[in-house]
């Protein structure tokens, strides 16, 4: 179903998202840049396996990812507005990564 350059550009954008979460509540004893490591290292692999026209997008899948731990994992709102941006963004992403 996935390839694996699409499984690690995923990942990556996990990890970016993961990131940004634990750079927002400053959770002790977990460095937020070992997250940023790991996405990275993600990122380079599927650059390796796959196009970067496809990967770049997939990681940036990311953001997506941020609003919608935000809000189920921190208790964030989004209103009408903001979840169409997000929609939009992850349908943007979805369409230029698709073969």
């Amino acid at each position: 179903m996935f390839s694996g350059w699409q499984i690690w550009a995923g990942l990556a954008a996990l990890f970016a998202a993961v990131t940004a979460l634990l750079a927002k509540v400053g959770v002790e004893g977990v460095p937020s840049n070992l997250a940023t490591g790991v996405s990275w290292l993600c990122y380079f692999r599927a650059l390796q396996l796959g196009p970067v026209s496809a990967v770049a997008p997939i990681d940036k899948m990311s953001v997506v990812l941020v609003a919608l731990l935000g809000v189920f994992w921190l208790g964030e709102h989004l209103g009408p507005l903001q979840w169409c941006g997000v929609a939009l963004m992850g349908a943007g992403a979805l369409l230029v990564a698709l073969p």
